[in-house]
Parts: C-alpha cells; structure tokens; sequence
C-alpha cells in the first residue's frame, strides 16, 4: 500500500473539486453513488447506484440529473488527467507490483458517494492495482481496510492491490464524498 499526498498540481486539483461541487450542488436523487468513468479503450460511462448497491444498478453514458454539458466537460478532463498523470501513476504503481506494471488496462473515473452513505467492504479481484485520490469534502473518513483506516486528506492518492478488502463511507449529512479512482487490470 502507498500513500501519496499532494498528488496534483493546484489547477488540476481546483478543476477536479470544481466540477465535484458543482455535481454537489444538484439533487441526484435516488442515486447513492455515481461515477463518470473512461476506458482505456477510450469508450466512456456513468453507472448509478441506489441502494442495495450490488443489485439496483443503471449504466449509460450521462447521469439523468446532471447537465450534458458538465458532463461531457467531466470526460474529456479525465482524459486529459490521465494522459498527464498516468507516467506518475505507473512509477509509484510499480513499488507496490513491480517492474512489469504498466497503465495499459486501465479504468479511471470521478466518483460521489451520497450523504450519509456506507459502500461496505469489498474488492476487485480482477483488478491488479486500485488508486482512490481525495477530493471533497474537506473532511471525511479515509479508505476503511479490515486493520485500519487511512486519514482523509485532500489530494492524497491511495495505491493499495485489487485483492485487499476495502469500504468508504461518506459520514457527512450536508456534502457528496468525491474521489478520482483508478483501476488496473
């Protein structure tokens, strides 16, 4: 596991947390926990959950409630993110798997986490290397592993194996937790 704070330049970084508080600011109901997500193979998604998660699911390119435009906006920043940050990604990646790690494989996508919210614990066995960086709110609970939790700080990247078991919660009543997550097959 590697933990790495400050990850992103400040513009970077303000371009994130503005399109998380402008999402903040719309009524997402009834979905708990939504992300924007590109592939490497360049195709793009938003996946909606509502509550049981693992069953009550909808996949589509915009989330209903959200603008088109912010969302379009959303993608082609996540694109531009990952063309610049992905050499960063890949060098701290390799201390946690190796020399033979590389960003080819990968999924990224910018994730909220409804008000008040628990994920519970899982995993991506199917994923070699999962990262999670903090975004908004200034204040929430970090990545939950089963023998600690990891401070919330914003702008921290998280690097953790796709095996290890992991929740997040979202304990705040007034805010959406945002982060970038990244996944690695």
């Amino acid at each position: 596991m590697l933990e790495v704070s400050n990850f992103l330049d400040q513009e970077d970084l303000n371009t994130f947390v503005n399109f998380a508080n402008e999402i903040d600011k719309i009524d997402t109901a009834p979905c708990k926990k939504s992300h924007w997500e590109i592939r490497a193979d360049g195709s793009t998604l938003n996946v909606i959950r509502v509550a049981p998660y693992k069953y009550n699911l909808m996949k589509d390119k915009y989330h209903p409630n959200v603008p088109v435009a912010l969302q379009d906006d959303l993608y082609g920043n996540l694109e531009k993110f990952w063309n610049k940050y992905c050499p960063i990604v890949e060098q701290h990646a390799k201390t946690i798997i190796g020399d033979s790690f590389d960003c080819s494989g990968f999924r990224i996508f910018l994730q909220y986490t409804d008000m008040e919210e628990d994920y519970g614990f899982h995993s991506h066995p199917l994923d070699v290397l999962v990262g999670v960086l903090y975004l908004t709110p200034e204040k929430s609970t970090g990545t939950i592993f089963r023998d600690r939790t990891l401070s919330w700080e914003v702008n921290k990247l998280v690097l953790f194996k796709g095996d290890i078991e992991h929740n997040f919660v979202n304990p705040n009543d007034a805010h959406k937790r945002f982060t970038l997550n990244f996944f690695f097959r």
